[in-house]
C-alpha cells in the first residue's frame, strides 16, 4: 500500500502527542532544519521562532534518528513527540511554508511544505 507522500496525521494530542507521517514529510523537516543549521544567522529562524539553540539541536537529533531509521519498504512513520519537539516540529513547517519559495534549497519542497503545514492546522 503507497500512502500520499505528504501525509501527516495526529493520532493523539498531550504530552507526548503521537503522530504519522510519510518518510518524505520527514524528509521535508530534515531539509528546513538542514538550510536553518548550515544559515545560523542568515535564516532568522530563532529570532522569528522564538526557539533556542540548544532545543533546536534536542529536537534535531529526534527527528534525524527516526529519519536514519527508516527502512526502503516503510510507508508510514510513527512518532512520538514530546510538547516542546511537536512545538519545534510546527514551528520548522511554519518557516517552510512561510519562506521556503525564497530559498533555493527548499523551493522545490515548497508547496508539498504548505500541504503539510495545512493538515498539521485542520
Amino acid at each position: 500500500m503507497h500512502l500520499m507522500k505528504n501525509m501527516f496525521r495526529i493520532v493523539s494530542q498531550g504530552d507526548p502527542t503521537h503522530v504519522d507521517m510519510s518518510p518524505d514529510v520527514l524528509h521535508m523537516a530534515i531539509k528546513i532544519s538542514d538550510y536553518i543549521d548550515n544559515n545560523f544567522v542568515k535564516s532568522d529562524f530563532f529570532t522569528l521562532g522564538n526557539v533556542g539553540y540548544e532545543d533546536f539541536s534536542k529536537f534535531r537529533s529526534v527527528i534525524e534518528e527516526a529519519h536514519n531509521s527508516i527502512s526502503p519498504e516503510e510507508d508510514m512513520i510513527s512518532l512520538s513527540l514530546d510538547s516542546e519537539d511537536f512545538r519545534l516540529f510546527d514551528k520548522l513547517m511554519w518557516y517552510g511554508s512561510n519562506f521556503g519559495d525564497d530559498i533555493a534549497e527548499l523551493e522545490p519542497f515548497h508547496d508539498d511544505i504548505c500541504d503539510v503545514r495545512e493538515k498539521m492546522n485542520l
